[in-house]
């Protein structure tokens, strides 16, 4: 009884001050933005998760020690002068109302050990149902139909053919590949006063070029045809791909003619995050190959494309040719990483690809609603039980983690603790990116597949995360 009234009291005081902070933030006068009083709600949800994740560890770790060095005195024992004698009728009312409930309660419900297992039981399936639907519920209410019509109208817009574009189901030869750089690459992102930086896209006013275009050939040493696979090369050319190759001194510190054609040296981090494209007659790596960068501004660009179509740089041994640019929209906050490559046949016919991946690298607060500030609360609250069993279950009883279902509660809050790793360092990575945006003044590639590469393995440790949470689900259910 004692118990039940302590609990009326708690909740009773928290619907009075939850009551209290409504009226005062309804009727005090004071209002914030949307994009402000989210702010606030993630720094509360921000310090909460601190508090609870570093904080109240190191705290316990304290008293711990303290404890441990410096054990407290213990108190003297006092007799309780108020305390009652037991009567022989008092023992047996006892022992009666204990016969009574064995008469009630049937044999199996008397086995402490079942009822402790199911007791566990329906504790884990609760949890993990609360889990699973948390989870659900975080990703329908994050899923942005937006992405999709945008990745749909981009592919349109760079497959046909339009008004002052053309499009890439149009081209039946490789030289035609110059003609679609020309008017869909350069004069669709520049204006005639070779304004620095670009111009909005013809086809789309609000939409921007995010740097410039980088061209990457890949290309085989011979037109030999044959049962073995085509090999790609990787040598250094003098300019028209003629050999012997020469270096230029003080190549490096002017306007790269001669990259096109010299090999690129890429890094660990390049190699990294390639990847390989799969094509209808071979897979194209995506860490090798020849680059040239358009510039920024319509003459400087024309110029470029003028000097690669009359060295003839793509010929006979090109296998493929990547077209990597990134496109921002400014109305709906949407980057398009955009890989277009066409890639050649031996016998000379062509097959162009699309590859368009629609993200939102920039949250903006004004754009969560409040179901969806809402869930984000109760899917960090529900995860922070759930890890808090699984914690507290090892700890007391570490050889359970030889178990199947126990390894399976560890990879799922290690996916998720992953998933939370990959944003925070896919947020650094595009802000960085963004300041090269607006601080950079040369014609610069700035590589935005990187984050969309780090948002797709995300997706999929997410998507891991909830096939296994449903697994458990399932698992608690069946027992």
């Amino acid at each position: 009884m004692a118990k039940k009234s302590s609990n009326m009291i708690f909740y009773l005081t928290f619907v009075i001050i939850a009551g209290c902070a409504v009226c005062i933030w309804r009727f005090s006068g004071f209002n914030h933005e949307p994009g402000k009083f989210h702010k606030i709600l993630v720094a509360f949800l921000a310090v909460t998760l601190i508090r609870l994740l570093i904080f109240t560890p190191i705290k316990f770790v304290i008293m711990a020690l303290d404890a441990a060095c410096w054990p407290p005195h213990q108190a003297p024992v006092t007799l309780d002068e108020d305390v009652k004698v037991e009567t022989l009728i008092d023992s047996l009312r006892l022992k009666l109302r204990t016969l009574r409930s064995e008469l009630l309660v049937t044999e199996s419900h008397r086995n402490e050990a079942i009822n402790l297992k199911y007791r566990l039981i329906n504790e884990e399936l609760c949890l993990t149902g609360k889990l699973f639907l948390g989870g659900l519920g975080m990703i329908l209410v994050i899923f942005d139909e937006n992405l999709y019509y945008n990745t749909d109208t981009v592919n349109y817009l760079f497959k046909q053919n339009h008004k002052n574009t053309s499009g890439l189901s149009t081209l039946s030869t490789l030289p035609h590949v110059y003609k679609f750089i020309e008017y869909s690459l350069i004069r669709a992102f520049t204006d005639k006063h070779n304004t620095a930086g670009g111009a909005p896209w013809v086809n789309a006013e609000s939409v921007r070029l995010l740097g410039v275009v980088r061209l990457r050939q890949l290309r085989t040493e011979d037109t030999h045809m044959g049962l073995r696979t085509p090999v790609l090369t990787s040598r250094d050319y003098l300019a028209g791909w003629q050999l012997p190759y020469v270096r230029v001194p003080y190549t490096n510190k002017f306007w790269p003619i001669y990259r096109p054609w010299v090999a690129s040296v890429f890094h660990f981090r390049d190699i990294l995050m390639g990847f390989s494209h799969y094509g209808h007659f071979i897979s194209y790596p995506e860490n090798m190959g020849y680059l040239c960068l358009l510039s920024d501004t319509r003459m400087k660009s024309l110029m470029i494309l003028e000097y690669l179509h009359k060295k003839k740089w793509l010929d006979r041994n090109t296998s493929a040719l990547f077209m990597d640019f990134t496109l921002y929209n400014a109305d709906a906050n949407i980057f398009s990483v955009c890989t277009l490559w066409v890639e050649q046949f031996p016998l000379g016919s062509i097959h162009y690809h699309i590859e368009v991946q629609s993200n939102v690298f920039v949250e903006q607060m004004e754009q969560i609603t409040a179901l969806g500030m809402l869930m984000l609360f109760i899917f960090v609250i529900i995860w922070l039980q759930f890890a808090k069993a699984f914690f507290v279950k090892v700890w007391y009883e570490p050889n359970l983690l030889k178990t199947l279902w126990v390894l399976v509660d560890a990879t799922i809050v290690f996916l998720s603790l992953v998933v939370v790793v990959i944003h925070g360092f896919r947020d650094n990575l595009v802000q960085n990116m963004l300041q090269q945006v607006e601080l950079s003044v040369l014609m610069k590639f700035i590589d935005f597949r990187e984050p969309s590469r780090l948002t797709y393995f995300a997706d999929v440790f997410k998507g891991f995360a909830l096939a296994l949470v449903t697994m458990r689900l399932v698992e608690s259910d069946a027992v």
